[in-house]
């Protein structure tokens, strides 16, 4: 038994011929972990904004939109009113 040095060398030459191995992973860590953390913020971002509609649903307030189709749907306002005030609202 022993070190074969032809064996040695080889193993070595693998190691060296793969060095940036480990720098494309560093990189496709980082790029994850940045989708990771895009991610967790949308979902954080999209939450707080469904919560307040349900919330103002659950206290019976009205949000601009549903004013605006009750009004037009009572006749409060036209057609081109509501065409209008849609756009404004976004």
């Amino acid at each position: 038994m022993g070190w074969d040095n032809d064996n040695w060398g080889r193993m070595h030459d693998f190691n060296a011929n793969h060095g940036y191995y480990g720098v494309v992973m560093g990189i496709l860590f980082l790029i994850f972990l940045g989708l990771a953390i895009w991610t967790i913020v949308r979902l954080v971002r999209n939450g707080k904004q469904t919560s307040n509609v349900i919330s103002n649903q659950i206290q019976g307030r009205e949000t601009p939109r549903e004013i605006l189709d009750r009004r037009f749907a009572k006749g409060e306002i036209n057609a081109d009113e509501y065409q209008r005030a849609k756009e404004l609202l976004g």
